[in-house]
């Protein structure tokens, strides 16, 4: 057998397991190319340092473990979520509160839904240009 095998894991969650084989004397910066930037290999159980990538070259038989670690991308997407559940629990109690005080005073009817939707529209408007939009960033 003169070739080296990779066992690589795409998804560190899934249980798909992919397998190839490559042949000797090619670097692991060769086999695994630049662009996996998010992962780490292993070679007879020990971890090869990216840095050693391009000159570590596995032997024929040598069985080479990729795992994949997961890349955020948009971490404003966390906090943009917290923002906007606390404008929900927000919204409810101020607008409910907005909605009887107007209800009171007669304008709106005493309606919270109303004030509820214009908290919630002014909120969602104040909190996209703070954490920013979602979006999908190109590789």
């Amino acid at each position: 057998m003169n070739d080296v095998t990779v066992i690589a894991r795409p998804h560190p969650f899934g249980s798909e397991t992919l397998c190839a084989f490559f042949p000797a004397g090619r670097t692991l910066a060769e086999i695994l190319g630049a662009a996996t930037y998010s992962c780490e290999a292993r070679i007879g159980g020990k971890v090869v340092p990216r840095a050693l990538w391009a000159k570590v070259k596995p032997k024929p038989g040598q069985f080479v473990h990729v795992r994949n670690f997961p890349q955020g991308g948009n971490g404003g997407k966390w906090l943009r979520l917290a923002l906007m559940v606390a404008l929900i629990v927000v919204t409810y109690g101020v607008g409910a509160y907005a909605g009887l005080a107007s209800g009171a005073a007669g304008a709106f009817g005493g309606s919270a839904a109303v004030w509820g939707a214009a908290f919630m529209m002014v909120g969602t408007l104040a909190i996209t240009p703070m954490v920013g939009a979602a979006r999908e960033i190109a590789a």
